[in-house]
């Protein structure tokens, strides 16, 4: 018996005027409709080149964005997105059955990538 599962989901090829704050809260909000979950808290982080005041950056695209953790009744979903790179990684960890169908229906809705790789995983799955 396993504890849950997870839904990873990596994303190319986002639309760019979607990888907002604002665009993220959408995202977020039809996936916890879509997938039927309660949702609790939701944060944001931007990440940019400032947050490390005096260190050298070397390739600003792979640091640049957002992190949103939306926390569910069930456990939470984390969203990080890589804006220059118009790149989106999603979690969706759920003791509750969640079908990647309904994952990538959102993804591909309201996200609108070129390429999307899913897998899910079992949680606590102990044998």
């Amino acid at each position: 018996m396993s504890y849950g599962m997870e839904v990873i989901v990596d994303l190319r090829g986002c639309e760019i005027e979607n990888l907002t704050q604002d665009g993220l809260r959408k995202f977020v909000g039809d996936l916890v409709d879509a997938i039927d979950m309660e949702p609790e808290d939701i944060h944001f982080w931007p990440c940019d080149p400032n947050y490390w005041k005096g260190e050298e950056v070397e390739d600003e695209e792979h640091i640049v964005g957002h992190t949103c953790v939306q926390f569910i009744r069930t456990s939470n979903i984390t969203v990080h997105t890589l804006t220059l790179l118009c790149e989106v990684y999603v979690n969706v960890f759920s003791c509750k059955h969640v079908e990647e169908e309904d994952v990538l229906r959102v993804c591909h809705n309201t996200l609108r990538p070129t390429d999307a790789q899913v897998k899910t995983i079992k949680r606590g799955n102990w044998g």
